[in-house]
């Protein structure tokens, strides 16, 4: 135990920093406001279970902690700085915590990988992946990028290829030999969950057979973002499950290629689009608020920006056009990137890295979590037959790693991981690594294993209303900051529902302005502002406090549309423990996120209503929502 937590102290600085990275809203890499150190210092609190923080009062005393320290906007608080201050201010005292940490919860093993394969067959042994029969993974996810190619199947291998085609219902013969060769190496006792597929895009998931039958509410999707944003050269696959009352979500994408600030962009927007258009579940919402762990991996070609973050001097005309492959001073920069590799400057390289730094800004997969890449760059290498060529006095088995120099060496190949608020911690990072001794493309593959906790299954909910159950009041609602806009107008028509299947608040059977579960619509508007009488009530199916404390209750921003179905405007997400206990309205203040990009904020004020003790409740008139019809 660390100071009174169930957890390790690697384990705790590992959760708090995910926690600060999530309420670092405007991407500036600190903390600069007491709202924003507020939302943080209470929502880390209620996670680590602080008794003395977790109960009535709490909140004042968190805030009064907050206002001891200077003028946030003029000392903003990084994040070394953070875990040394509420180590102090708030761990130094600690009681002893009930924070799960992991301890007492069964967990399953997972493997991903994700492959560029080149379009060149690959080897049949995949032992440098992992080893035969599977290891003690119990889910296995394997991504492919260009993944088509001629095979030359051996003659002891073809009933393996013919019993591929009849699994994978697929007509493609390259998708029998990819299937074929993970299967067979994985062997009888492993199945297939579902397969993926998009153009030269693959997407296999497979599970242990003794764990298959526990896995339900399979369900896939594809989207392709290439040329002209509807061919599949580019896109992303999803597929995902319920395992045991946790959900998981697997993603392998193929994005946008080249160096330079509009391919990045490019990126960015081929993110956003998988995310928007690869629906499963809920389609008011993509996978990940709806989701307990989403593993996004693939070729997603983001590269090294020389000029960005200060490897090279800017060009003299101040442009930060790149230079051309080829040139002289793009052999400069290949030079320098090869030089850390030489020296094994990891982190050096990864300074440069532009998937970095995007996700720090909040411009692409807000609130996912990444390793540190302790290994070569992955991209773009020489295959076996060109290293002979070109490097024949390199021994592949003992130096495996020479790159072209028509690109600079990037990290391309990339693997992370997103968890609910509720279950942020229960992922563990247990190896990210790449496998450098295959040889076939000019992309090395990439893999990483995790270790998932699996929380108890929730206690069943009842149907009705239970007498003592409470409802949630929202008052002063209002959005602010970079509010999504929709229309062609330049603004747009929000409206907002609630979501928390935790504790009964199931998404609306009829979901527009002014109907059961939603708000009133605000037209045009970008500062919306909602009376009080234009919000639900949201009826709690539980009275139970402890899984009260445990929910988050996710609020979702919809642009009204007369003619076409409602568009995403973002989605907030406030975990609901620090109101549970007061009897006052608390403020919260929340960032929407829509499809991976911040898009603006949520803030008002919530109270829990709790009935008397003969069961009274206090009520709150709704106003009628009058009409939205359009008239010709």
């Amino acid at each position: 135990m660390f100071m009174g937590l169930h957890m390790t102290e690697q384990e705790f600085e590992k959760t708090a920093r995910s926690y600060f990275n999530r309420f670092d809203t405007d991407g500036s890499k600190s903390i600069n406001s007491s709202s924003e150190l507020n939302q943080l210092v209470t929502n880390l609190t209620f996670h680590l279970k602080i008794p003395k923080y977790c109960k009535s009062g709490g909140a004042v005393m968190i805030q009064e902690k907050i206002d001891e320290r200077e003028n946030l906007e003029a000392a903003p608080i990084v994040v070394d700085d953070f875990l040394v201050w509420f180590k102090q201010t708030f761990l130094a005292d600690n009681e002893g915590g009930n924070a799960h940490g992991g301890y007492g919860l069964e967990s399953l093993k997972i493997l991903c990988v994700t492959w560029n394969v080149g379009n060149a067959m690959p080897i049949h042994d995949m032992s440098k992946f992992f080893a035969k029969g599977g290891e003690d993974y119990d889910i296995i996810a394997i991504g492919a990028q260009e993944c088509k190619y001629d095979t030359k199947v051996p003659s002891d291998w073809t009933p393996v290829a013919e019993e591929a085609e009849m699994m994978t219902q697929k007509t493609v013969k390259g998708w029998h030999h990819w299937f074929g060769v993970i299967s067979t190496h994985l062997g009888e006792q492993w199945q297939p969950v579902e397969l993926q597929e998009l153009w030269e895009m693959r997407l296999i998931v497979f599970a242990k057979k003794d764990l298959a039958p526990q896995i339900t509410d399979i369900h896939s999707a594809q989207e392709a973002t290439g040329i002209a944003h509807i061919l599949g050269n580019k896109g992303g696959l999803v597929v995902r499950f319920s395992c045991r009352d946790t959900t998981f979500a697997f993603v392998s994408c193929h994005l946008a290629a080249h160096e330079g600030k509009k391919h990045r962009e490019a990126r960015n927007s081929n993110c956003s689009e998988v995310l928007e258009g690869a629906r499963v579940g809920i389609e008011q919402m993509d996978i990940v608020p709806q989701t307990d762990h989403v593993f996004w991996m693939g070729d997603l070609n983001y590269r090294l920006d020389p000029y960005q973050f200060g490897m090279m001097e800017k060009p003299e005309d101040g442009s930060e056009k790149l230079p051309k492959s080829g040139t002289p001073e793009h052999k400069v920069v290949w030079d320098k990137i090869q030089g850390w590799i030489n020296n094994e400057q990891w982190a050096e390289i990864f300074k440069h890295d532009e998937l970095r730094e995007e996700l720090l800004a909040k411009r692409v997969l807000c609130g996912f979590e990444e390793g540190e890449y302790n290994f070569p760059p992955t991209f773009k290498v020489l295959t076996q037959k060109k290293m002979a060529e070109e490097c024949p006095e390199q021994d592949p088995s003992e130096k495996p790693m020479a790159y072209t120099t028509q690109r600079w060496p990037s990290y391309c190949d990339r693997i992370l991981w997103h968890s609910h608020p509720g279950k942020l911690g229960d992922v563990k990072q247990l190896e990210l690594t790449s496998c450098p001794h295959v040889f076939t493309s000019d992309h090395k593959p990439v893999k990483s294993s995790f270790d998932v906790k699996l929380r108890p299954k929730p206690e069943s909910l009842p149907s009705d209303q239970p007498s003592d159950a409470p409802d949630i009041w929202i008052s002063d609602l209002k959005g602010h900051g970079k509010i999504k806009v929709m229309d062609v107008s330049g603004s747009s028509d929000p409206y907002m529902f609630f979501y928390c299947p935790e504790i009964g608040i199931n998404v609306p059977e009829n979901i527009g302005p002014a109907k059961a579960g939603c708000t009133h619509m605000k037209k045009q508007n970008l500062n919306p502002e909602w009376e009080d009488n234009e919000v639900p009530i949201l009826r709690c199916m539980t009275a139970n406090k402890d899984l009260l404390r445990e929910a988050h209750l996710i609020i979702v921003m919809q642009d009204f549309d007369a003619f076409d179905a409602d568009d995403d405007m973002g989605i907030g997400t406030i975990n609901l423990g620090p109101f549970v206990d007061h009897d006052d309205f608390i403020a919260f203040d929340t960032p929407l996120v829509c499809n991976g990009e911040q898009a603006g904020w949520v803030k008002g004020k919530l109270h829990f209503e709790w009935p008397s003790p003969d069961g009274q409740k206090k009520d709150r008139q709704f106003k009628s929502g009058g009409c939205h019809c359009v008239v010709s």
